[in-house]
């Protein structure tokens, strides 16, 4: 399934456009399907047609493999601050720490290792540009 949606462009600037989205094309509203705050939204896209400022546009927005997405901003970070307070927990006796104290050390760094994880994935989103949506046609 495409998910094609209608915007107008804002401004350029070289290969990319700035687009306002509208509604999707078979949306029968005159608001964007996701809710009108998202009326409010600047996207950022590849305009490989060369459209212009106040052109009437179809984008297509790739789908980022969300349950990547999902598992990296959710799942990791539990993951990863479990298996950080249980090894403090294991670290404990050969440190000769209490294992609270030890547990609780564990699992902060390494949730500050999956904060440095997910920054790092959102930069390599951000700036992978075929990640970005891509205007189809000019309307």
């Amino acid at each position: 399934m495409r998910n094609e949606t209608i915007g107008i462009v804002t401004e350029t600037k070289g290969d990319l456009a700035l687009v306002k989205p509208m509604t999707h094309l078979n949306c029968d509203s005159g608001h964007c399907c996701q809710g009108e705050d998202v009326l409010k939204v600047i996207l950022e896209m590849n305009n490989e047609i060369n459209a212009r400022v106040g052109d009437k546009i179809v984008f297509e927005a790739k789908q980022v493999g969300m349950l990547s997405v999902a598992f990296m901003l959710f799942a990791l970070p539990l993951i990863l601050i479990t298996l950080g307070a249980m090894t403090g927990y294991y670290l404990s006796g050969k440190l000769a720490v209490a294992a609270n104290t030890a547990a609780i050390v564990g699992g902060v760094a390494a949730f500050l290792v999956a904060a440095v994880v997910i920054k790092g994935f959102d930069r390599f989103v951000a700036t992978n540009k075929s990640l970005r949506p891509v205007i189809k046609r000019i309307l």
